[in-house]
């Protein structure tokens, strides 16, 4: 475990385009400099296992969205009728199970002295910050930091089992958009397809959240 004086982060709520109460606001971690040191050290140890999950090179939307532009244009080459579904979890690191998410970092290939370590953090006691007022220290056993630099790759693990329950579709994610990508060769095909793999990841979400 970390001292107490390390775990505590403070949660500022900054401000974030469209938002019109403090719930929209986006949440950042500012997290203890030892901490941040200890990251970048630790950085050189799980670096295979984030290329892995994330398929061998760390693509960020912009890349999601050529490949998905890429297959959706082959499919139309070959006749074929494509529908998406586009997904954007909401509060998505707030709502994810630390517990769910340690477990499916450490089965994927993290160390477990990383994960172990990033969830004391995680489950300590917060201070959130907004408009200059900071309230009570608050404890929960949900949420990852924004601001950890492992966060982004605990919701990569953690989302992982989705994409192998979507049978009829093509799921990809980058942080937390999501898409779904149904091929048929018939509209009615391409439909029922992604019905049923978008049923499939709604159901499963719920179950984690």
């Amino acid at each position: 475990h970390w001292p107490p004086a390390i775990r505590r982060a403070v949660i500022a709520l900054i401000a974030k385009q469209g938002a019109t109460s403090e719930a929209q606001l986006r949440p950042i971690g500012i997290l203890s400099y030892i901490y941040r040191i200890w990251m970048a050290i630790r950085k050189q140890d799980t670096r295979q296992w984030s290329l892995q999950i994330h398929g061998g090179s760390h693509q960020g939307a912009a890349a999601m969205a050529c490949h998905t532009r890429a297959q959706v244009e082959l499919a139309a080459w070959k006749g074929q009728s494509v529908l998406m579904a586009l997904l954007d979890c909401s509060k998505c690191y707030e709502r994810v199970d630390q517990f769910t998410a340690a477990q499916r970092a450490v089965s994927s290939g993290c160390p477990d002295t990383v994960v172990n370590m990033s969830m004391d953090i995680y489950s300590s006691p917060r201070l959130i910050r907004v408009h200059g007022a900071v309230a009570r220290p608050a404890a929960g056993h949900r949420g990852l930091i924004a601001g950890c630099s492992f966060a982004k790759d605990y919701l990569k693990s953690f989302l992982r089992p989705l994409e192998k329950r979507c049978n009829r579709s093509t799921f990809r994610d980058s942080v937390d958009d999501m898409v779904l990508i149904a091929i048929g060769d018939s509209t009615t095909q391409a439909a029922r397809g992604l019905n049923e793999d978008l049923t499939t990841v709604r159901n499963a979400l719920q179950q984690d959240n």
